[in-house]
């Protein structure tokens, strides 16, 4: 199995499981063996790697969403250009990472309770280990300047 695509694997794994190759069971089995196997580092994918960050806000998801969406709100705390691919309000947006080409981004906004929810990021194609890392702590940053921003204006 060494050198086989991740698809192949899964599928053998799958069929060895008795379940299908998408099933969470044969991903887990498939991920674990190519990472025992120095054939794929932590986040990496097919097309790259991809890093998440989260952070809890004190703020409507509706703001949230706002925040994340209109270019020029986004402009204050981001500092960095995203194109806008689709967006589901209040729930989902997803862009393309215009300073990174190839880049892609996926924002999701949780409702938690009344006033509060969670924002995730997930940034992938991302060049390497290296790029990734940086990039990781770079949106942990920037999800705090969201917070802040958001939390403010609150008052």
């Amino acid at each position: 199995m060494a050198g086989r695509p991740h698809r192949e694997i899964s599928r053998f794994v799958a069929d060895l499981l008795g379940v299908g190759p998408l099933v969470w069971a044969a991903q887990a089995v498939t991920t674990s063996y190519e990472r025992a196997r120095g054939g794929k580092a932590v986040g990496q994918k097919d097309d790259g790697f991809t890093v998440t960050a989260s952070r809890t806000i004190d703020a409507d998801p509706e703001a949230v969403f706002d925040a994340v969406v209109a270019e020029e709100r986004r402009r204050t705390w981001l500092g960095a250009e995203l194109r806008e691919r689709t967006a589901t309000r209040p729930r989902r947006a997803r862009f393309d990472h215009v300073d990174e080409p190839g880049g892609r981004v996926a924002i999701t906004i949780d409702a938690k309770e009344p006033g509060r929810c969670v924002v995730a990021v997930e940034h992938s194609r991302l060049p390497g280990a290296a790029a990734a890392e940086k990039v990781k702590a770079w949106w942990r940053d920037r999800l705090a300047a969201l917070k802040a921003d958001l939390e403010r204006q609150r008052g």
